[in-house]
């Protein structure tokens, strides 16, 4: 029992001896490697960009893309655009049938017509014959008047001496009164002309003319928009309209789309949104329009996450789309 006892003691001996030379060792190793030298390279301080990376399906819409509505119905009788083709500015897209606006225009412009013939013979030679007739009435009636009141005052004369019948003193009195009306009914009817009937003849026939025009930039505007023009210069999206069918105000007949200038909207989540801000420059890289990264600009970012998805959108304008 005691040799037992004396041989556990030894190997519990040996193994703290082991392992006191071990650590010794160990030591020793530690130090004459801390005494090597290291070699190391020292560069200067410079300053750039972190990049980070995310992957996020996104939007790419146009800048602008515009609804073509005619603002007339009709019938379409030319097509001249086509899905996919480009447009520019101010070209017809489509004709519709200008038969009956055309009657109307051509309505309009003989009333147009109509107006001025009457505005210049109120205001031209013919009003001013007729007011010389008027005045020479007038002249021949003062002629009359005082004729009969020189008259009739010699016959006045007469019979108090005498020498005329009373017959001939009514008489000459009646062609005095009747004179005397001749002459104020040719001054009324000058004066008349002259302030009241001219004026309000010019304002009316000057009125009938400014609405003969109005009726006629109406009936003009009509035929102009039975030629649809593109409102901008881009490409052909949609079309809804064919030969022979009819064009309604209701719904668009052509979509154009801006294809020089585009916007990607892009959700992302907390953990992005906190790191960009509206102007910070981006790359991003889009494989259905460009194999290349392409540069955009953030010009917009939702303060608060969508209710029903919890993203936030940024939407990014690209600088040179392909």
């Amino acid at each position: 029992m005691k040799r037992r006892t004396l041989v556990a003691i030894l190997l519990v001996l040996g193994i703290i001896i082991n392992m006191g030379c071990s650590r010794e060792e160990a030591v020793d190793t530690a130090a004459q490697t801390a005494e090597q030298p290291v070699t190391v390279e020292v560069e200067k301080a410079t300053k750039g960009s972190i990049e980070s990376l995310v992957s996020y399906s996104s939007r790419v819409k146009p800048v602008q893309e515009i609804m073509v509505i005619p603002k007339q119905p009709g019938k379409v009788v030319k097509v001249n655009f086509d899905l996919g083709q480009r447009v520019k500015e101010g070209q017809v897209l489509f004709e519709m049938d200008k038969t009956d606006a055309l009657l109307q225009l051509n309505q309009a412009a003989a009333a147009v017509e109509m107006a001025e013939i009457n505005l210049k013979r109120l205001s031209g030679s013919s009003y001013e014959q007729q007011m010389l007739q008027l005045k020479a009435a007038v002249d021949s009636a003062k002629i009359n008047f005082e004729d009969a009141k020189t008259y009739f005052e010699t016959v006045k004369t007469l019979y108090e001496a005498g020498a005329e019948t009373k017959f001939n003193l009514d008489r000459a009195q009646s062609q005095l009164e009747l004179a005397k009306q001749q002459y104020e009914t040719a001054k009324a009817n000058l004066e008349l002309t002259e302030e009241k009937s001219f004026k309000e003849n010019i304002e009316a026939a000057q009125a009938q003319l400014s609405q003969a025009k109005v009726s006629y930039d109406i009936a003009k505007n009509v035929v102009d928009n039975m030629s649809v023009k593109a409102p901008i210069s881009g490409v052909i999206s949609a079309r809804n309209v064919k030969e022979g069918e009819f064009a309604s105000t209701a719904a668009p007949a052509f979509i154009i789309i801006d294809d020089s200038s585009y916007v990607v909207e892009i959700n992302v989540n907390e953990n992005v949104i906190g790191k960009v801000q509206v102007g910070d420059k981006v790359r991003i890289h889009i494989g259905a329009i460009s194999e290349e990264n392409l540069s955009g600009i953030i010009t917009a970012a939702a303060p608060s996450a969508d209710s029903m998805t919890q993203t936030y959108l940024i939407k990014i304008a690209l600088e040179n789309p392909p």
